[in-house]
C-alpha cells in the first residue's frame, strides 16, 4: 500500500510511535522525495501569498508512494493505553495507523497533512496570532528535526514555490482534498491532528537528545532539546487552537460524542481523554518517565544553558494552555470525562506538579 493512494485526505495517517525511536528513523536519509517534501514544507510555513495549501500538496504529491501498511490485528501499544483505547481514539478523530520501513517519510506526510488542514481551519475561525506564530517555529523546529535524521542540511534545501504542474493535477484529481472546516467537530478533529503529530515530534526529539547525552555528545543533545521546546510552546499553542469555539458549542456538540453513556455518543471502549492516547502515552511513560529519570542530572548540569527554557515550555506553554483548555469547557467546575469525580483542572494542577517533579523542580 502506497501514501495517499486512497480517496480523500479526510483520514490522517499516523505511524506507530514506536517506530520514531533509536535505530529505526535512519532509513530515508539522503532520499529526494523526503528533501522535496520538507522544501515543500519550509515554503508553506513562510508563504504569505495564499499558496500553503498548494506547497503542502506538492509536498504530498512527492511522498505518494511512500510504502506502507495497516497494522495487525492483536497489535502491541507498547505503553500502558489498552489496543482498544487507542483504537477507539484512532477512529473518533478520522486517523489510522500504519507500519512502514519509511516512518520518516510518514511522518513528514502527516505534518504536512496536518499543516494543510490547519490553514482552511485557521482561515474559518481566524487563530490567534501570537499561538500561530508559536505553532510555525515549532514546526520549523520540527521540520528541521526530520532533516537532522535524514541528513539534510536545512539550510541547503533547494527553495521551491507553489507550482500547479499536469502531474501534480492529475494526482490531486484522484483523491478529495476539499477537507471540511464548517463545524466544530471539524475543528476538534483536525487540530488534533496538527496535536498528535506534534506529539510524535517530541518523541522523536527526546529520544534523540537522551542517545545524545549516551554518546556524550552534548551539542547534539542540546540541538535535540531545543528542538523539543520549541515543539512544547507548539504544542500548546496547538491545543489552545482546538478550544476556538464556545463552552456551549463543546458541552452541547462535542463532549456529548465522547461520552459512552449519550445517545450522541461516538466511543465505545471508554469515556475519551486525552490524557490516556496512544502517542501521548507513548512520550509519557517510554521516554519522559523511562528515559528522563535515568538522565534527569545530566540534562540539568550538561544541559543547563537550555533547561530553564525547557521547565517554562513545559509549564508556561504546554500546562498552561492545557488548563486554558479544560477552563474554557467548565473544568473549573465539572469533572473530566474520565475522571468525574474530581474537578477537572485540579486534577490537571496535581499532572503539572508531578511532571516538573519529574523535571527536578523543587516544590
Amino acid at each position: 500500500m502506497a501514501y495517499l493512494k486512497r480517496t480523500d485526505l479526510t483520514r490522517f495517517i499516523l505511524v506507530r510511535p514506536s517506530l520514531l525511536c533509536g535505530h529505526r528513523v535512519t532509513d530515508a536519509v539522503h532520499d529526494a522525495s523526503l528533501s522535496s517534501a520538507i522544501s515543500s514544507f519550509h515554503a508553506a510555513l513562510s508563504d504569505s501569498q495564499g499558496g500553503a495549501k498548494m506547497l503542502c500538496l506538492q509536498g504530498l504529491y512527492h511522498l505518494r508512494d511512500t510504502p506502507m501498511e495497516a497494522l495487525p490485528s492483536g497489535y502491541d501499544t507498547e505503553t500502558p493505553c489498552p489496543r482498544e483505547y487507542a483504537e477507539q481514539t484512532d477512529d473518533y478523530m478520522y486517523m489510522q495507523r500504519v507500519d512502514s520501513n519509511r516512518p520518516l517519510s510518514v511522518l513528514t506526510a502527516s505534518l504536512l497533512h496536518a499543516y494543510y488542514a490547519f490553514v482552511g481551519l485557521d482561515n474559518r475561525f481566524q487563530f490567534d496570532a501570537e499561538d500561530s506564530r508559536l505553532l510555525k517555529d515549532g514546526l520549523l523546529a520540527f521540520s528541521q528535526l526530520i532533516g537532522r535524521c535524514a541528513g539534510e542540511d536545512s539550510e541547503r534545501l533547494p527553495e521551491v514555490s507553489a507550482s500547479k504542474t499536469r502531474a501534480i493535477d492529475t494526482w490531486a484529481e484522484g483523491i478529495n482534498t476539499g477537507i471540511p472546516h464548517d463545524h466544530v467537530l471539524d475543528l476538534w478533529r483536525q487540530s488534533h491532528w496538527m496535536f498528535y503529530t506534534i506529539i510524535q515530534g517530541l518523541i522523536l526529539a527526546f529520544d534523540r537528545m537522551f542517545d545524545a547525552l549516551d554518546r556524550k555528545d552534548t551539542v547534539s543533545a542540546a540541538t535535540e532539546l531545543r528542538s523539543g521546546i520549541a515543539l512544547m510552546w507548539a504544542s500548546g499553542a496547538s491545543m489552545k487552537q482546538t478550544a476556538s469555539f464556545s463552552h456551549e458549542e463543546y458541552r452541547d456538540t462535542v463532549r456529548p460524542t465522547m461520552a459512552l453513556d449519550n445517545e450522541m455518543s461516538m466511543v465505545s471502549a471508554v469515556n475519551m481523554s486525552g490524557t490516556i492516547a496512544w502517542d501521548h502515552q507513548y512520550l509519557v511513560n517510554n521516554i519522559w518517565r523511562n528515559r528522563l529519570s535515568q538522565n534527569l542530572s545530566r540534562v540539568m548540569t550538561d544541559l543547563a544553558d537550555d533547561y530553564n527554557d525547557l521547565v517554562a515550555a513545559y509549564r508556561d506553554g504546554l500546562s498552561k494552555n492545557h488548563k486554558y483548555v479544560c477552563g474554557r469547557f467548565g473544568g473549573e467546575e465539572t469533572g473530566s470525562l474520565l475522571v468525574p469525580n474530581v474537578i477537572a483542572n485540579t486534577n490537571l494542577h496535581r499532572i503539572e506538579l508531578q511532571r516538573l517533579k519529574q523535571l527536578g523542580v523543587k516544590q
